[in-house]
């Protein structure tokens, strides 16, 4: 694995054994083309949610699923945008495995209720849930919601501020 397209089409594996060989320039192309497609996706989401308003949501059309391009890994961060409308009565990310139909983490904003909801679904039923406060949001302001892979849990922020440290 000398080249990017090297490290873009081995499997996770090899590259988890031949990481510490790869050349520093090919470490920095990997780095400068992941952010390139984490921007592209933060562009999509924030398009999306400023495109109109919803009538149940407050927010424009709901951004379609996106396909991670591998596994996710501990360390790994998922962003998330978005622009908040007043009136908003809910919105949600879930991380699903689309071919078990399981839900690994499904974070839900209620405004309306003041509550953020955190859950998995197993591909029959939901599990334990976890409620904490929902952080303040204002009237057309951009928020970022980030979800950190940890070894066995995520951590969730919302602009910079931990919501939740070990879900």
């Amino acid at each position: 694995m000398s080249t990017l397209e090297d490290v873009k089409e081995v499997d996770d594996e090899t590259l988890r054994r031949n990481i510490g060989f790869l050349s520093p320039d090919t470490v920095t192309q990997y780095v400068f083309y992941l952010r390139a497609k984490v921007r592209v996706l933060e562009r999509q989401l924030l398009a999306s949610s400023s495109a109109g308003s919803q009538e149940s949501q407050g927010l424009g059309p709901p951004l379609a699923a996106q396909q991670l391009d591998s596994p996710l890994f501990v360390g790994s961060v998922i962003t998330a945008w978005g622009l908040y409308k007043e009136g908003t009565t809910k919105f949600n990310i879930n991380l699903k495995n689309k071919a078990s139909n399981r839900n690994h983490f499904h974070l839900d904003f209620r405004p309306s209720s003041s509550t953020v909801v955190m859950n998995t679904h197993n591909g029959s039923h939901w599990m334990q849930e976890v409620r904490t406060a929902l952080p303040s949001f204002v009237d057309e302001k951009r928020f970022k919601v980030e979800i950190i892979c940890q070894e066995d849990s995520f951590k969730v922020c919302v602009d910079g501020m931990v919501l939740w440290d070990d879900f």
